[in-house]
Order: structure tokens, then sequence, then C-alpha cells
């Protein structure tokens, strides 16, 4: 399997893209990462549109753990080791 991925931040807001597409002998899905849009599924030539409504508030209790860390009202979330694990495995693939 072939992956391909870049990740940027910080690039002008015309020249955003946010879009993952899987592709496999038989057709292929699209869908976006960070932005409500429909799923498109392709197979043998047709396009199927998938909507899905969004989750309300599902980063909500992260976004609360972690600003309770940085009042110091409550320990990290998320240690510095478990940071380097997820680190390593989105670098795991980009690399042979």
């Amino acid at each position: 399997m072939l992956f391909n991925g870049l990740w940027c931040f910080n690039v002008a807001p015309e020249l955003e893209k946010d879009n993952c597409e899987i592709i496999g002998t038989q057709g292929k899905i699209s869908f976006s990462f960070f932005e409500h849009k429909p799923i498109l599924l392709t197979h043998n030539g047709k396009t199927e549109t998938i909507v899905i409504d969004p989750l309300q508030h599902v980063q909500q209790p992260m976004i609360e753990k972690i600003v309770d860390y940085f009042l110091d009202k409550k320990p990290n979330p998320c240690s510095g080791e478990t940071g380097l694990k997820v680190m390593e495995l989105i670098d795991s693939f980009t690399t042979d």
C-alpha cells in the first residue's frame, strides 16, 4: 500500500485543501478530516454521496481537559510519552 500525506496548518486560506482519497481496485472513497463535507464513494464509475450529521461537541471533553491542565486545575491528559508514540505512528506512515 502506498501512502502519501502532507499536513500544513499555516497555509494561506486560498491554498487550503482538506481531502483524503483512498483508491482501490474497484473504486475510491474521498472525505474531509476537518471540514463537514459529504463522503464520496465511487464504484464502477458511479459516485454515491454519503452525508453524515456532524457530532456535536465531539472534541469538547478533550479540550476541557487541556484547558484545565493549562489552568493548573488537573493533570496533563496526554503525557509526553504518549505524544511521542503518536508522532512515531504518524511518521511511520511516511517512511519506508
